[in-house]
Order: C-alpha cells, then sequence, then structure tokens
C-alpha cells in the first residue's frame, strides 16, 4: 500500500480515514497520517479524515502531549473542513479547536444534519 501511495504516477487518489477517532487514540497511527498529509500533493494523493465530533481530536492525549499536538496538528493542516450540526454540548470544543467566531459558533446548531449519499 505505501508503494501505491509514494508512486508519483499512479495518478490522483485519496486517503480516506473514515473513523478517525479510533487512530487518534495511537500516537503512531497519528505519526504516519501526519506523514502522509505533508507531502502529498506533488504524489497526486489528498487525505480525507472523517471524525464525528472536533472533540474526538481531544481524545489523541492529555494537553501537552504528543498525541494530542499531532491530533491538533493534523487539523490545522486540513485547507477545507466541513462541518455538520453539532450537539450543544460539542460547540465549545469546536470553537475551541478551530478559532471560530461567536456567529460562526451560533449558526453550527442550525447547520443540516449530516448524512452520507
Amino acid at each position: 500500500m505505501e508503494s501505491a501511495l509514494t508512486d508519483p504516477h499512479s495518478g490522483r487518489r485519496w486517503i480516506v480515514y473514515d473513523e478517525a477517532w479510533r487512530l487518534t487514540r495511537h500516537v503512531g497511527l497519528l505519526q504516519r497520517m501526519q506523514a502522509q498529509w505533508k507531502p502529498r500533493r506533488g504524489l497526486g494523493t489528498a487525505n480525507l479524515m472523517v471524525i464525528h465530533r472536533l472533540s474526538d481530536l481531544l481524545t489523541a492525549g492529555d494537553t501537552g502531549s504528543q498525541g494530542r499536538a499531532l491530533a491538533e496538528g493534523l487539523l490545522a493542516d486540513c485547507s477545507t473542513r466541513i462541518i455538520y450540526r453539532q450537539e450543544t454540548k460539542q460547540l465549545h470544543a469546536a470553537a475551541s479547536l478551530l478559532g471560530l467566531t461567536s456567529v460562526e459558533v451560533d449558526a453550527i446548531p442550525h447547520l443540516n444534519r449530516g448524512r452520507g449519499p
């Protein structure tokens, strides 16, 4: 798999991390994700991480831990973020992790409910 992902002649492809909350609990997997995030445009790959709540990233470790820093770094490296409706108790974490304004936070509970194709 790694050979296919690092072959610049393989065309454009997506690397999808579905249910990524499971991966964020393991520092080694976070390090692998970070390595795949950084140089991939030149290789024709794009990354998609799917989590239920932004607070799922906080399960990567305590504040200041390597796991938490890696998880928050992945979020910071994402140039596009798609957010669906969140429960009220999730708004603080969303605001903190994304640096949202009060207007944006107020809109989150009123967004469409997420659903697949």
